[in-house]
């Protein structure tokens, strides 16, 4: 009874295992992607790194700014003197000479004990460069 037509064969068809369905396939490859993925990324951590301004405070920390030879801009690197500050720096140091020590800085309005505490440690006492360059040699 081959030539019988389709409507008279059994409604229900064998199932396929499910090696044999390319949906399921597909299915399975993905799911093993996404697993292979995750744990890659779960094994591989990058270094933690210090935040940005860690690491500007770090380059702060070791740089040492000439408090007689610096501009404005150079004075402004420093943590806690802005603009403003670093023009009445320029304007005092113009004015009453390099100065001598940091203790010095206290001349300056704006500036005071806790200030100069406070950036000191970025500041290094050099001699301007006028002061050097009218230096006779040998003195």
């Amino acid at each position: 009874m081959p030539d019988q037509p389709a409507a008279h064969q059994s409604a229900t068809t064998p199932p396929i295992p499910w090696n044999q369905r390319t949906g399921s396939r597909s299915i399975v490859a993905l799911l093993l992607l996404l697993t292979g993925i995750l744990t890659l990324t779960a094994l591989y951590r990058p270094p933690r790194t210090a935040p940005a301004n860690q690491n500007l405070t770090d380059i702060r920390s070791q740089m040492k700014v000439q408090i007689n030879r610096a501009s404005a801009a150079d004075l402004q690197v420093i943590p806690g003197i802005g603009p403003a500050l670093a023009h009445r720096i320029i304007t005092n140091r113009q004015a009453q000479g390099d100065f001598q020590a940091l203790a010095d800085l206290d001349r300056v309005s704006g500036i005071g004990e806790r200030t100069i505490e406070k950036i000191a440690p970025y500041l290094v006492l050099t001699p301007s460069l006028n002061e050097t360059t009218n230096q006779a040699p040998g003195n």
